[in-house]
């Protein structure tokens, strides 16, 4: 007896929802935007010098390497180095970044240093593994403090939040003026490491007083 071959089956056609085959392209179409864009970026974007990419991740322009490691190979913040990232992902994660990652304007990183990044790192070795965290919180450790590192601020802004502290208190900072000076973002991190008189105690989980003027 012969037996006939799924595929080789003959049968009506199938019926074809006119609207449920719109949906199906447009969420193709949304699907397939990104990358889209992702190439029209790459394809507008400077061609990178990694010398000059080197020199700007050396410079004290941003401290990148505060939180991604002296040669990118990742601490605090991610591996950089040898992932393949593009100009276009540079330059996004730096101006539209996600979590603690703090925003550089264009003024800071333009497309032609974005450039240049992605084409140093793109030389760069994958590291095995991340690199140690710049700053870590010791056991004993007061709790506000150890927060602060553990959330990032204190990555860049040392254990001591030396750099702000000092600039709060020379004003007199107390959390009013803190409120509208600063972004909705940075207030429940820089608000655990610098306490002025007027203070809400709340608010001093670590209980240093900024140093005044």
């Amino acid at each position: 007896m012969r037996r006939s071959l799924p595929w080789a089956r003959i049968g009506p056609p199938a019926l074809v929802n006119p609207g449920e085959l719109l949906i199906k392209k447009f969420v193709v179409a949304l699907l397939l935007l990104p990358l889209t864009q992702s190439v029209a970026t790459a394809q507008n974007a400077p061609a990178g010098n990694a010398a000059q990419g080197k020199t700007y991740w050396e410079s004290p322009l941003t401290a990148c390497k505060n939180c991604h490691g002296a040669n990118a190979e990742g601490a605090f913040g991610p591996d950089l180095a040898g992932r393949g990232l593009n100009t276009g992902q540079v330059a996004r994660a730096v101006r539209q970044p996600w979590g603690i990652m703090p925003a550089f304007v264009e003024s800071q990183l333009n497309d032609q240093q974005a450039a240049d990044l992605a084409a140093y790192f793109a030389g760069m070795p994958k590291p095995a593994q991340p690199g140690k965290w710049r700053f870590e919180a010791a056991a004993g450790t007061p709790p506000g403090q150890a927060t602060m590192i553990n959330v990032g601020c204190g990555q860049c802004h040392t254990p001591l939040f030396q750099g702000p502290r000092g600039n709060m208190g020379a004003v007199n900072m107390d959390f009013d003026y803190f409120a509208t000076s600063s972004t909705t973002t940075q207030r429940p991190f820089i608000s655990i490491g610098c306490r002025s008189a007027a203070m809400p105690t709340a608010m001093s989980i670590w209980a240093i007083t900024c140093p005044r003027a």
